[in-house]
């Protein structure tokens, strides 16, 4: 049985604003120069690229203002020597960044467990649509069976996003590949032609997009530096997306991972239509 958990995010917002009601004996001149500063920067705060959190967002996460994950996630399974934390060692954007290290296993089995969960403060039922971009920067080959996770926190049941080694849905019996796949409620796995791997120590935009219904669409999206064209992984219609409640709980890391494995996340959105990469 498969399981899913893992998670990111922190509402980014910016507003600027000016009061020059009190600037008192101040000419019309300097206040027009103050007030245009105030917008330039308003704009320029606005249009600043990817970090930003696009209006009606659920959550937004840059992972600038953390010292630590917690308390915004929380720790699912956490053991060391594996690591997870926030690192200036990568950034996409600013100087940090998530970073999820898993380094042993505990000797027992070729599995290892490194997860964070956050509570979206919202659900997504039948007739809404589930959307996430995050950068990701792998410095070593990803094989794991979670990175990203839609899941049910009261009544169980996932959908996870990730590469990993599956030679029923993969082109190669022995290399991973970027998949979708529901856990708990009767699997089913929508695979791509693409490995992950061919991408490794670069920042790399992923996006994954679902609307939620008995017949609901389960899309994602891959681009490389400058971002400008996404390349479609999958987008497929498939039955039954959402069964047994709404969905309310993101998380990201590393469950099942077929080794050693480390990541670096940054500039995550959740939102009800597509982010984009720009």
């Amino acid at each position: 049985m498969r399981l899913g958990f893992v998670s990111l995010a922190l509402l980014a917002g910016c507003s600027l604003v000016t009061d020059l009601a009190d600037l008192g004996g101040a000419n019309d001149a300097a206040v027009d120069a103050a007030e245009a500063a105030a917008d330039v920067a308003e704009i320029d705060a606005n249009d600043a690229g990817p970090s930003d959190c696009p209006p009606g967002a659920f959550f937004c996460d840059d992972f600038e203002s953390e010292q630590s994950v917690t308390p915004k996630w929380d720790v699912e399974s956490f053991t060391a020597p594996n690591a997870i934390g926030i690192s200036t060692d990568h950034a996409h954007s600013g100087t940090h960044s998530l970073h999820i290290a898993v380094n042993d296993d505990g000797g027992t089995n070729p599995s290892a467990f490194l997860t964070l969960t956050k509570a979206l403060g919202t659900t997504f039922a039948a007739g809404s649509t589930f959307a996430m971009r995050a950068f990701v920067y792998a410095p070593v080959a990803q094989s794991a069976e979670s990175w990203f996770t839609l899941s049910r926190q009261s009544s169980g049941g996932n959908i996870t996003f990730t590469n990993h080694v599956d030679p029923a849905h993969c082109a190669s019996a022995t290399e991973p590949c970027l998949l979708a796949y529901r856990a708990n409620d009767g699997n089913w796995e929508i695979a791509s032609s693409v490995n992950f791997n061919d991408t490794l120590s670069q920042w790399v935009c992923v996006e994954w997009v679902m609307s939620i219904g008995d017949a609901g669409a389960v899309a994602a999206y891959l681009a490389t530096s400058p971002y400008t064209t996404s390349a479609p992984l999958f987008s497929t219609t498939e039955n039954d997306v959402l069964t047994g409640g709404a969905f309310d709980s993101l998380s990201v890391g590393y469950e099942y991972a077929d080794g050693p494995q480390e990541m670096y996340v940054d500039d995550v959105v959740v939102a009800p239509s597509r982010v984009g990469c720009l």
